[in-house]
């Protein structure tokens, strides 16, 4: 894996970790927003390993994922139905 790739799931597993100690404590709303930076981070990281540049924007990363699934016919629908519920977590 490259270097960039490992850095965006470390970045999405510390953001994991976070959202669950916030999870306990009863901050939900930053749990949320913990969990939505986290699944931002893996799918920057899935696709800057398929040599897709990094894509900033929130939408503009879940077509780009998307896109990439159906082009690689991956059908596991929990890759994608993260995104479209959760994007307003990001706030």
């Amino acid at each position: 894996m490259k270097p960039e790739t490992l850095d965006y799931f470390s970045k999405a597993k510390k953001k994991l970790d976070d959202a669950t100690k916030l999870m306990k404590i009863g901050l939900y709303e930053d749990a949320a927003r913990n969990s939505y930076l986290a699944g931002m981070n893996a799918a920057r990281g899935l696709l800057f390993e398929d040599g897709v540049k990094i894509i900033k924007r929130h939408r503009n990363l879940y077509g780009a994922l998307a896109a990439a699934l159906h082009n690689r016919n991956i059908r596991d629908i929990t890759l994608t139905a993260f995104y479209p519920q959760s994007e307003d977590s990001k706030l």
